[in-house]
């Protein structure tokens, strides 16, 4: 198994990196509730539903995932079976990434946008960017699991999942999903301009991270691991499309090491 990653400054000039990254293959049988599809189709007809490539997608009832695109650049996936009518708190993780070379512009990002919450589907809003912050049609790849971080499949390990929120003016808080498997809360820590270290209480060594950021309409933008340390926590850097920090950012975080 060989995943190829590409990385890029804001400019798309092609840059070393470091990076983390994630591969999921669900086991037969598995009972965690999860999908992931993969976008395929940039430039679809607007409001007309369509389906990814079946190889590619995967869903935990054995529906099928479906996707419309609503604009430039905006998109709605529909994760069959998977949805829980809204009111309902419940805890997950949704990942969104851009995928392959998606447009003359190699510095195109993805990002979670919102959740529509309509029983019986679970619908997720992805929107992507060039560098400029302009939106843009991109292939992308989106994950959502419910109860768990991204490796629920692992037999034994410590996970957990936040929701950060920082706005300008007000301290970083972690709003709707933080949980752990130890049951412990996550707490929150502004640091810094577009920067702020997430506590979890379990241990970090030799585990993995993952973010996504959601754009917000006051900085269009997105977040990074910068590092993490099993005593200091998960550190956050937040950014907006020039590059500058930005204090405004919802992010997805997700933390997950083996026992």
């Amino acid at each position: 198994m060989e995943l190829h990653v590409r990385c890029f400054n804001r400019y798309g000039v092609a840059v070393d990196s470091q990076f983390t990254a994630a591969y999921t293959n669900p086991a037969p049988g598995a009972v965690q509730r999860g999908a992931y599809v993969r976008n395929d189709v940039t430039s679809a007809p607007l409001g007309s539903w369509y389906t990814p490539t079946r190889e590619y997608q995967y869903n935990s009832l054995g529906g099928t995932n479906t996707i419309v695109r609503q604009g430039v650049g905006d998109y709605r996936v529909r994760l069959a079976g998977l949805g829980i009518p809204y009111g309902d708190g419940y805890q997950r993780q949704v990942h969104v990434t851009a995928f392959g070379s998606p447009s003359p512009d190699p510095a195109v990002w993805c990002a979670y946008g919102r959740d529509y919450r309509t029983d019986p589907y679970a619908d997720f809003q992805v929107r992507c960017y060039n560098s400029a912050g302009v939106a843009t049609d991109s292939r992308f790849i989106l994950t959502h699991v419910e109860g768990s971080h991204l490796f629920a499949s692992l037999s034994s390990q410590h996970v957990g999942v936040a929701k950060v929120y920082c706005s300008p003016g007000t301290a970083c808080t972690v709003v709707g999903y933080g949980f752990s498997t130890n049951g412990q809360p996550v707490t929150v820590q502004d640091v810094g301009t577009g920067e702020f270290d997430v506590r979890v209480p379990l241990p970090l060594a030799g585990g993995t991270v993952q973010v996504t950021g959601a754009p917000q309409r006051t900085s269009l933008g997105h977040c990074k691991v910068a590092f993490w340390h099993h005593l200091t926590g998960i550190r956050i850097r937040c950014y907006d499309h020039r590059g500058n920090r930005s204090d405004s950012a919802l992010v997805w975080l997700g933390f997950a090491r083996p026992v």
